[in-house]
This record gives C-alpha cells, structure tokens and sequence, in this order.
C-alpha cells in the first residue's frame, strides 16, 4: 500500500498502512503495553459478552493512560484491522455542552437520553443513507464511470471555492 498513490481531499488524519501505534515517549507499541497490563487478554474465548466486556477494559485503560489521543489511535488500529471507516458522529461532552449552553440545565443523564432518543437513530439511519449514497459514487469513479452530474457539479465548485 505504500507505493500506491490515492486521491483524496487533502486531510490530513487520512491513515495509510497497517504500523503498530507507537504512545509518545515510549518505545513499546500499545499492544505490547496492553498485555503487559491484561496478561490473559489473548486467552479469552471469543464469546459477545466476554469480547465486549475486554473491549471495555481495553478502552478504559487506554483512555485513563493515554486520553483521546491514545482513544484515537486505537480507532485508527481498528480502522486498519477491520477495513471499516469510523466516525465519531457524537460525544457525551458535546451533549451536555449544548444542552448547558442552549438551555442551561445540566442533565447527569443527557447522554442516554440522547442515545435512546428517537431523533438518534434517525441521524444514524441517515447517516447510513448518505454513506451508501456516496459509496455507489466513489465505486463508479474507481470503475472509470463518470459520477452523476450533481456530484460533479459539487467537486467542481468545490474545486473552484478552495483556498490557496
């Protein structure tokens, strides 16, 4: 994958390869220091609970250890494990910040009531939506189809408007 070269829109957090996370200052992958903390991790049996309950150890000692950026780079391994592209499409902090800066309650709850709320998982699904949407778009580029003309328009004017 390093000697391709792929269009992209210039963003800079765009992850090539499949390299071990290095955590700043230390010389030991994230993996390494993972199970030196949880010895047992890689004997689990592969059962929904239990894997999901080790993730939630993982997270938890990742995020206390390393903060978001150790968060982030463990998104990124999972990004480069699975072949799947993750987006963070909402947080507890941002919640509850709206909601104390719109309204000015503060909810200790706010977060499961926003994750159960009706209006979520009509974001998801259209989130969904616009995903497959754009998916079929960037298939045809990659089949040398041209895309369909409001989407050309629309890489066109944004070719036009950016700054230099």
């Amino acid at each position: 994958m390093s000697g391709d070269s792929f269009p992209y829109d210039g963003d800079d957090d765009f992850v090539y390869g499949d390299d071990d996370f290095l955590i700043e200052n230390s010389d030991e992958t994230l993996l390494e220091q993972l199970l030196t903390a949880k010895p047992s991790i890689a004997e689990i049996p592969a059962h929904s609970s239990t894997v999901f309950d080790m993730m939630n150890d993982i997270s938890e000692f990742v995020n206390n250890s390393y903060g978001q950026s150790g968060m982030y780079a463990m998104m990124c391994a999972i990004e480069a494990q699975t072949g799947w592209s993750l987006e963070i499409v909402g947080s507890k902090t941002d919640v509850e910040t709206l909601l104390y800066e719109n309204y000015g309650i503060f909810d200790e709850h706010a977060w499961l009531k926003a994750r159960n709320s009706p209006y979520w998982d009509m974001m998801v699904r259209q989130m969904y939506e616009v995903s497959a949407e754009w998916n079929q778009v960037i298939v045809s580029t990659i089949a040398d189809k041209k895309p369909p003309l409001h989407v050309r328009v629309k890489y066109a004017w944004r070719v036009l408007t950016r700054r230099f």
